[in-house]
């Protein structure tokens, strides 16, 4: 989860823009639902099958809601770096660090924590 966290906190950052995976001479969700249609399991996984999304979630306490959030801060141009960094920190930090909604790590993220 933190792997594809890290690839949509860098989404559009790259100069020459992120990839058209679609193919229809623009850039935007629709590449990004392409890409998450496409995702994997990565060759250095060892251990057991991935978690779902709604397991991640529901193991660091956030809903639906707060994963909608996210996404829509996140690819919405309107939205501020400073939003942008902060959701970003606090959803790795909470899907990281967070087991049977308990924190075993002090978050580093900027306050407030938009999850609660």
């Amino acid at each position: 989860m933190s792997d594809l966290l890290l690839l949509l906190f860098a989404w559009g950052t790259d100069p020459a823009g992120p990839p058209d995976f679609d193919c229809n001479n623009d850039v935007g969700v629709s590449d990004f639902l392409e890409l998450l249609g496409n995702w994997g399991s990565c060759p250095c996984n060892t251990g057991p099958g991935p978690l779902s999304l709604e397991e991640e979630l529901d193991d660091a306490c956030l809903t639906d809601d707060h994963w909608d959030d996210f996404v829509d801060v996140m690819t919405d141009p309107e939205s501020s770096q400073e939003d942008q960094d902060r959701y970003n920190c606090w959803m790795i930090h909470l899907l990281d660090h967070c087991n049977n909604c308990t924190c075993t790590h002090k978050s580093e993220c900027p306050n407030p924590n938009p999850f609660n």
